[in-house]
C-alpha cells in the first residue's frame, strides 16, 4: 500500500510540475506592441515646456522578455522636439507589459526656433522665432519676451533706454543715445510682432507625433518594432 501512495504522489507532483513550470522556449520571438499612451506637461514657461511622453511596451509572448533598447523621436505637427535614446533594460513577463515616462526639455528658442529655422532653413534670427510661435504656442508655451529671455541675448537693462521721440535735440552723446534707442526700438517692434503672432496662432488641438523602434531579447534572440504612433492634446 505504502508503494501505491509513493506512486501516486510522484505522479501528482509530475502533474503540478508540468502545470506550473516555464512554457517551452519559441523558436523565434513575436514583435512587441509599443502603445502612445499621452504627453503631459510637467512645466511651461516663456523659455522651456517640459513634455512627459509615456508609453506601453506589450509582451505577445509566452516567455519573459527583456526590454534592450527604446529609441524615438518626438514631433508636434511633423515638427521635431525631441529624440530619445533609452537601454532601460526591463523584464516585460510573458503575455504582459511595462510603462515608460521620459520627459523631454524643449527650448522655445534653440530647439524650434535656431536649429530647424535659422540654421537649416536660412531664416534670420528674427524670423526664425516668428515662424516658431504656431508650435510653442500648441506645446502650451507661454508667449515669449524677448527682452527676457537669455537664448535670445537680449539685456533686460535695454528696456529702461530713451526711445527716439524722447530724445531732445542737443541732447549730450546724442549718438550714443540714438544708437542705443534705436536698439530698444527694434527690439520693441520685434516684441510686438510676436505678440501679435502669438495672439493669432491656434491653441490647439496638437497632434504630437512618436516615431522609433523597441527592441525586445530573450536569450540569443531578439526582435525590432518599429512605430510611427500619434496622440491628439486637446
Amino acid at each position: 500500500m505504502r508503494k501505491v501512495y509513493i506512486t501516486f504522489a510522484l505522479l501528482m507532483i509530475a502533474v503540478l510540475l508540468g502545470t506550473v513550470g516555464c512554457s517551452a522556449a519559441p523558436s523565434e520571438l513575436a514583435p512587441c506592441t509599443v502603445e502612445f499612451g499621452y504627453v503631459s506637461n510637467e512645466w511651461q514657461g516663456q523659455e522651456t515646456v517640459a513634455a512627459n511622453v509615456f508609453v506601453t511596451i506589450k509582451n505577445p509572448n509566452p516567455v519573459p522578455v527583456t526590454l534592450s533598447s527604446l529609441d524615438y523621436k518626438l514631433y508636434m505637427n511633423d515638427t521635431e522636439l525631441a529624440t530619445k535614446t533609452m537601454v532601460p533594460a526591463i523584464m516585460i513577463p510573458a503575455n504582459g507589459s511595462v510603462s515608460l515616462n521620459n520627459i523631454s526639455v524643449i527650448d522655445y528658442s534653440m530647439t524650434l526656433a535656431v536649429n530647424p529655422y535659422y540654421l537649416k532653413q536660412g531664416k534670420t534670427y528674427v524670423s526664425a522665432h516668428m515662424a516658431a510661435i504656431p508650435v510653442w504656442k500648441l506645446l502650451g508655451g507661454k508667449l515669449p519676451d524677448f527682452w527676457a529671455n537669455p537664448n535670445i541675448g537680449i539685456l533686460a537693462g535695454l528696456r529702461a533706454g530713451p526711445v527716439p521721440s524722447g530724445i531732445a535735440a542737443g541732447t549730450a552723446d546724442v549718438a550714443a543715445t540714438t544708437i542705443y534707442s534705436k536698439v530698444r526700438a527694434g527690439i520693441d517692434a520685434v516684441q510686438g510682432a510676436i505678440d501679435q503672432a502669438y495672439a493669432a496662432a491656434p491653441s490647439g488641438p496638437g497632434v504630437y507625433g512618436l516615431k522609433g523602434k523597441a527592441t525586445i531579447t530573450y536569450g540569443s534572440m531578439s526582435k525590432d518594432t518599429t512605430f510611427d504612433l500619434t496622440y491628439e492634446k486637446k
